[in-house]
């Protein structure tokens, strides 16, 4: 790979983000949940410093 190659590709990474399939899938998903629901769109990558797991009840409440 060229010098030319791989500057055209850390461009590109800097732009779409990483090229890891399963992130994008995840990435993905996160956004039609946060537009169903709304709120921080963090909430909804939890291995991105999201909240790990919410209680029973906030869970009730967010869905009321």
């Amino acid at each position: 790979m060229s010098f030319d190659e791989y500057m055209m590709w850390m461009a590109y990474r800097e732009k779409h983000g990483s090229l890891n399939l399963g992130l994008r899938v995840e990435h993905g998903a996160a956004l039609v949940a946060w537009s169903m629901q709304g709120g921080e769109f963090e909430r909804f990558l939890p291995q991105r410093g999201g909240p790990q797991a919410i209680s029973l009840e906030q869970a009730m409440t967010d869905w009321q």
